[in-house]
């Protein structure tokens, strides 16, 4: 070994010694710097929406805010109720109840439309007159039910947004507040409120208008919550509901993701707990690695407090994660401690012996598992970012713990002796037997083990083309979940429940009333309400033409015909200063108020994101070309669902240049560790093959890759590594000391091959009791990561002792070849 590593070696030696000797300042100082930490672990929340996953100055985002600051709301709280007989007075009675309790008791609500209030146009002899459709009913006028009937099933407007075309099915909707109440009732005082005038209120000191905050996780779960309590008791044989839009969706997520959390959380501990016990069969062996690995993770979770970071879709598996990998630091220093001290070495220099021979090794695994989860600290997305922030803190955390508990909490612990392998009935115990037996398949068998790996990572490399990038929100969730079915029944019966926003800005005050521009509109309208493929569909297109259509019908004596746009512009101006002056503020979501730019919302069913994501480059293709450059006007895609596209495609291009920053790194770090060059570079192919496998059969299976699976190459990346460094450095070491391959595989699978067999069963074992989730998404990411890591057990057992074999030259065929060679040299040349 380099003389520089055995300096590292010594000062692990002298801290371990130094811990041991001052153990009760080292662990006051400990658990008052994890007091410190854990202070903050109650104010951690979750927020798993689109918006969370991108940074706050991604451009989506931006344009995300500028468009609820300007227009409100994009995301609905609907509930549909299905009934055979809906146009009755006793309906509409029981209609009415239900939707002034939810006017009273939801809270964060801006609006709650219905039939009761949907906007009634129609002129009446001079005048435009806005009204509700059910205005005055039942107390001040009479309504004749069937004519009703007709006259709802017969507007545009009403048609997949508050009415099924059958009649059989109406729907509520809930539109809720953007910003929290106590600044929502500040800024809606304030005309025409944008993101400019928000900031020269900021700007202008005391009595300015108070910073927004949007609606909080807990507050849309509050609404939600109150939702569900009134709908049950309404609920009956003739009034079946069915509730949906992308806020609910948001709440059972959360709500989902948190169960699966404790859930994964509290499965990892006891399948730690219980291989522990069957590896160390002490005390000692099960509650000191414990004691560590919580403490990790859960400050991990602690520090994501303290900076007010909510628990996201990517870092639902963080606390799982780290008490899985957290172990793996105890179980090596541990494994050398108790065979040191059972062989009658004192306590004191059983540990000093432990932590000098382990410390760099256990210190190199964690940094290449740093390096594999920094790697998602350049990601687009934010929540990639966050899980590599704060598993790598975590992955630190556990290993300073590990270095400086353990060897204070041994020094204050009982440790009972027991009678070493060798000194035993049969010398050997079976784990060992069976090391040197598969130490002795990678001696004997090299070149045969590497052609078997190599055609594996062929027929894995083809296979991988098989992939497809996925994030279907509703596909993580159980078919049994209401959820599920209720978002299906909506998108059957009223067209749909996701919506796209279109921002069209013609940069020009009172350029929505040019007629060209308004036709232009028209003819998308036309186009998009017949837009069906084989995933998705349009339901329906509502804009601003929607309203002056409806204006100028009821301007000429409510006649058909005229449900059309005027060609005039003064005539459009005229129509809709009307409409304003009737009291209405139905405009305000739909137009700014210099009428330079609107809002084009397109429904649609809930599909795939990547799916939408090629709809909506579609739609802005489409309308690029509608409004070419020389119209002036420009267009702006947004909305909730555009975000959740946008994220998708964001992790891809994160993911790939994640897992070459991981290899590079990674590759880097065991030349450092072995200082070897053509080691290092390798001890690679061990750690790359076992993520080829596991992309390979997912590719085989048709397994989507979605957010969160993405991150399995290079988390692998980071946690596989993590034998091969144990194996490589013994491996190097023991070689550089006998100079005979064989013999240094041998002496290091009897040293540190018990170790790497237990934390790879615990590792895979834990991320295998993901499976348990609720979440499917969760689901795929345990099974295929804990496949990984079996599959880099197998690669450490036999690939990469057969890899050292050939390089270093050791194998049979090349000393044959070194002796014919050595024969073929003339007598007087070798003299």
């Amino acid at each position: 070994m380099a003389p520089s590593i055995d300096r590292i070696e010594k000062f692990f030696e002298n801290l371990a010694l130094t811990v041991y000797t001052n153990r009760l300042k080292v662990l006051a100082g400990v658990f008052i710097l994890l007091a410190i930490i854990l202070y903050k672990l109650p104010d951690l929340t979750v927020d798993t929406s689109a918006e969370a996953l991108l940074h706050e100055k991604d451009p989506s985002r931006v344009a995300y805010d500028h468009f609820r600051d300007q227009f409100g709301q994009d995301r609905f709280i609907v509930v549909t109720i299905t009934s055979d007989h809906i146009f009755t007075p006793d309906f509409f009675l029981r209609l009415k109840s239900f939707q002034k309790e939810l006017e009273r008791d939801v809270p964060y609500i801006k609006e709650v439309t219905s039939l009761i209030n949907a906007r009634n146009t129609r002129g009446e002899d001079d005048r435009l007159i806005v009204e509700d459709l059910m205005d005055g009913w039942p107390s001040e006028k009479n309504v004749d039910f069937e004519e009703l009937k007709k006259q709802v099933l017969s507007n545009p407007t009403y048609i997949n947004q508050y009415i099924s075309t059958d009649g059989r099915t109406t729907a509520v909707v809930l539109e809720p507040d953007v910003y929290h109440t106590e600044v929502s009732d500040t800024l809606e005082a304030i005309d025409n409120f944008d993101e400019e005038m928000l900031q020269e209120g900021e700007d202008a000191g005391e009595g300015a208008a108070p910073k927004k905050r949007y609606l909080s996780y807990e507050e849309n779960t509050a609404a939600v919550k109150a939702i569900k309590k009134i709908i049950k008791k309404y609920e009956g044989p003739d009034f079946r509901t069915a509730l949906a839009g992308g806020p609910v969706v948001l709440k059972i997520f959360n709500d989902y993701t948190m169960k699966d959390m404790k859930k994964c959380l509290f499965l990892n501990l006891i399948v730690i707990l219980i291989f522990l016990a069957l590896f160390f069969h002490r005390i000692t062996g099960l509650l000191l690695p414990t004691i560590i690995v919580n403490a990790a993770a859960f400050s991990s979770l602690g520090l994501m407090g303290w900076f007010g970071v909510p628990v996201k879709m990517t870092t639902t598996v963080l606390p799982a994660f780290l008490l899985c990998v957290g172990v793996a630091d105890s179980v090596h220093i541990l494994a050398l401690f108790y065979k040191e001290y059972d062989r009658g070495t004192g306590k004191k220099d059983a540990v000093v012996h432990a932590l000098g021979h382990s410390g760099l090794a256990v210190v190199l695994t964690s940094l290449t598992t740093v390096a594999g989860l920094l790697s998602f600290s350049f990601a687009e997305l934010t929540a990639l970012g966050d899980l590599g922030l704060f598993a790598s803190a975590g992955v630190i955390l556990a290993l300073l713990l590990t270095i400086v508990m353990l060897p204070a909490m041994l020094a204050l612990t009982p440790v009972k002796r027991k009678t070493p392998p060798e000194e035993r009935k049969g010398g050997m115990t079976v784990m060992d037997r069976l090391l040197l037996w598969n130490a002795g398949i990678s001696i004997r068998h090299p070149l045969k083990i590497i052609c078997i790996s190599l055609v594996l990572f062929a027929i894995s490399f083809y296979y991988i083309f098989n992939l497809r990038y996925s994030d279907y929100v509703l596909g993580y969730f159980p078919q049994t979940l209401a959820v599920r079915n209720d978002i299906d029944f909506i998108d059957k019966h009223l067209n749909g429940v996701m919506r796209m926003e279109v921002v069209i800005d013609t940069h020009k005050e009172n350029g929505v009333y040019e007629p060209r521009f308004l036709n232009r509109i028209e003819q998308a309208s036309r186009y998009l309400s017949h837009y069906r493929t084989a995933d998705i569909f349009v339901g329906k297109v509502y804009s601003i033409n929607d309203i002056l259509k409806e204006i100028n019908q009821a301007l000429h004596e409510n006649k058909k015909e005229f449900y059309r746009i005027p060609q005039d512009y003064n005539t459009i101006a005229q129509e809709f200063l009307l409409f304003e002056n009737s009291g209405s503020d139905d405009l305000e979501p739909i137009v700014d108020s210099r009428f330079s730019k609107t809002r084009f919302s397109i429904k649609v069913n809930w599909v795939d994101s990547v799916i939408f994501n090629r709809f909506m480059h579609e739609i802005h293709n489409y309308f690029q070309n509608l409004f070419p450059e020389d119209t002036g006007v420009t267009i702006t895609i947004t909305g909730m669902s555009a975000l959740m596209a946008r994220s998708i495609s964001a992790a891809l291009d994160s993911m790939t240049k994640s897992y070459g920053l991981a290899f590079v790194v990674i590759a880097i770090m065991m030349i450092f560790l072995v200082w070897h060059i053509k080691t290092g570079l390798f001890s690679m192919i061990p750690n790359v093959l076992p993520i080829v496998l596991s992309l390979g059969i997912m590719g085989l299976f048709k397994v989507p890759l979605d957010i969160t699976s993405l991150m399995i190459a290079s988390i692998a990346m980071g946690l596989v590594v993590d034998d091969t460094v144990h194996f490589v450095y013994n491996f190097r070491k023991f070689y550089l000391r006998t100079g005979d391959a064989n013999e240094a595989i041998r002496i290091t699978f009897l040293g540190v091959g018990r170790a790497m067999f237990i934390t790879s069963v615990v590792l895979s074992l834990g991320f295998f009791s993901l499976m348990l989730a609720t979440l499917t998404h969760i689901i795929r990411f345990g099974f295929f990561t804990g496949l990984t890591i079996i599959f880099a057990l197998l690669a450490d057992f036999l690939l990469a002792p057969a890899i050292m074999i050939v390089i270093s030259g050791s194998h049979a065929w090349q000393n044959r070849k070194k002796e014919k060679m050595a024969a073929s040299v003339p007598r007087d040349v070798t003299a």
